[in-house]
């Protein structure tokens, strides 16, 4: 089959933080037992989740922009859908399921789709999972420093006194970077 992952009526599927991105028809397709958390299912070209029977569980993951449905359930026996982001697929977010407990329907916030899936600073899946975890496969990053602002800018110290500055480091994405170390040093002003 040319589906992102295919599960047979025997077989059992268990995916934790995979891909299933840019696919060519359904992103995942399952006659057997799927267990998906922490996935991102995105951008396919037919359903992100199709469930035809048997048991499935998606939890923690995201489902978004896929040309189906979401998460499609034709028939089943036990369900566990919750604690996902599903959002904006073309037919509808669901079919034949609910949403389920700690689930959202928000714009992931993905750092550069359909290419890097990492979610931004500002995504609402961040900490939305299970016990405050981030959703999907690739969870919330901080990249390298690439500024630090030191405030104040400019101060004046008189001879002997003393002035306290704070530093804060950002990455290209202008998200703080927490555990930045800074060394201050003075030089002696002129004519001292």
């Amino acid at each position: 089959t040319s589906n992102g992952a295919y599960v047979s009526s025997s077989g059992t599927l268990n995916l934790d933080h995979t891909l299933v991105v840019n696919g060519s028809t359904t992103g995942i397709q399952s006659y057997g037992t799927l267990n998906a958390t922490y996935d991102t299912i995105s951008y396919n070209s037919g359903a992100g989740v199709d469930i035809e029977q048997g048991t499935f569980t998606v939890q923690n993951s995201i489902v978004t922009n896929n040309s189906g449905y979401g998460i499609y359930r034709y028939t089943s026996t036990g369900t566990t859908v919750d604690h996902n982001d599903v959002w904006t697929n073309s037919t509808a977010n669901y079919y034949n399921v609910t949403a389920g407990t700690g689930s959202i329907s928000s714009n992931p916030f993905f750092v550069n789709p359909p290419s890097d899936f990492h979610l931004q600073s500002s995504s609402l899946c961040r900490g939305a999972g299970t016990s405050g975890t981030d959703l999907g496969a690739l969870p919330f990053q901080v990249g390298p420093i690439t500024r630090v602002t030191v405030n104040p800018s400019a101060t004046t110290v008189t001879a002997g006194g003393t002035a306290t500055f704070t530093a804060q480091a950002y990455d290209a994405s202008n998200t703080p970077v927490p555990g930045a170390t800074f060394t201050w040093s003075a030089t002696s002003a002129a004519g001292s």
